[in-house]
């Protein structure tokens, strides 16, 4: 009985531990089962990226939120370079702030000229 009492509370202290702190459990789920397609190694210019990304490419930038256009769409703004993001409404974005340094990872949605980046992750880098 001790063996069990042991076992079983070192797999409750584990389940505890998988989560990290401050997810609501069926929220951590959610994100787990959420495919991200892989990013890339490293950042990249928004200035780079403006002139040679290509449809459906997978960016990483560092830059900041500086305006909403509407309910999902964002100014981002990196290096006095400027391109429309959207956050996709199914995930919380509470972590970012309006001008906060952020890193995002996102797939580049080119239509002609016109760019926009579908954000699939953000990083705070600074509060």
């Amino acid at each position: 009985m001790k063996k069990f009492m042991i076992l079983f509370s070192i797999f409750i202290s584990y389940s505890v531990f998988a989560i990290p702190n401050g997810f609501d459990i069926n929220i951590a789920k959610e994100a787990a089962s959420q495919k991200v397609k892989e990013a890339p190694l490293t950042e990249r210019a928004l200035s780079d990226i403006l002139r040679y990304a290509y449809d459906l490419e997978v960016v990483t930038v560092r830059g900041k939120l500086t305006k909403q256009i509407d309910e999902n769409t964002y100014e981002f703004v990196s290096d006095n370079n400027k391109v429309t993001v959207e956050l996709n409404d199914t995930r919380s974005w509470s972590h970012i702030n309006k001008n906060q340094l952020i890193l995002i990872t996102g797939e580049v949605d080119k239509d002609g000229n016109n760019i926009k980046i579908d954000v699939q992750q953000a990083v705070a880098l600074s509060r």
